[in-house]
């Protein structure tokens, strides 16, 4: 009995877990804080709904990676004197200073012609966390110990944390894989091409699993007429 608890158990660790966050983003906007990753977003929208480019001019974005620089090494002196948590606490007072918006133009453009909010962005990368774990357990079927493998780690917790739309995207990436393997074209195409105008070099991964797809098939398809051909099978 304790034995078939565990799957449970499992599970409602993980989705307390997506209930923390929820709560996380909630006193966030109550603050008036913005994640930092979408911060850079928003501020390209803003840029091309002004009819602006969304992208600094290269001055601009090497004065913002120059202060991302200085503030670790004063991170790094603050903490080699015992003073490292001061120092974050009088980080976290100052305005937030995105990274310079990088991404294809894409991005900026969903973010500007949808209205997405900072809320609904982040319920969109929770929705894509819930996403990517039902696909990939109910293509597996592994334990539900395996949950601790998202809850646990720390570069889910960042990236989710700082608005990184990467989240999404791989969720996306997964889903139109799935769509793919089952030769749902057509259903996966849209999917395949939202990520490759957000991240093109994920055609790579796309050519990939095809060829692996098809491989795969070909193995499968000279199994079964060997073991056709053979009456020992």
């Amino acid at each position: 009995m304790r034995f078939r608890l565990l799957p449970s158990l499992f599970w409602f660790f993980f989705f307390a877990w997506l209930l923390l966050q929820v709560a996380f983003f909630i006193s966030l906007a109550e603050r008036g804080q913005t994640p930092i990753d979408y911060l850079a977003y928003q501020r390209g929208a803003e840029a091309i709904e002004r009819g602006e480019s969304p992208y600094l001019p290269p001055a601009q974005s090497q004065e913002i990676f120059r202060y991302f620089h200085q503030v670790e090494a004063e991170l790094l002196a603050a903490n080699a004197r015992g003073e490292g948590r001061a120092f974050l606490r009088e980080f976290a007072a100052r305005p937030p200073q995105p990274g310079p918006y990088i991404y294809p133009p894409t991005l900026a453009l969903l973010v500007s012609q949808l209205h997405i909010r900072p809320q609904v962005f982040t319920g969109l990368l929770l929705l894509s966390i819930l996403g990517f774990v039902a696909i990939w357990f109910k293509a597996t079927q592994v334990h539900s110990g395996w949950l601790l493998l998202v809850i646990g780690s720390r570069d889910v917790l960042a990236t989710l944390q700082g608005g990184n739309v990467e989240l999404l995207i791989l969720f996306f990436t997964l889903l139109a894989a799935k769509l793919l393997w089952d030769q749902r074209m057509i259903l996966a195409a849209p999917l395949i091409a939202l990520v490759l105008l957000m991240k093109p070099f994920y055609v790579l991964f796309v050519v990939a699993f095809l060829s692996s797809r098809d491989s795969a098939r070909l193995r499968a398809k000279d199994l079964r007429r060997a073991r056709s051909s053979c009456p020992a099978w």
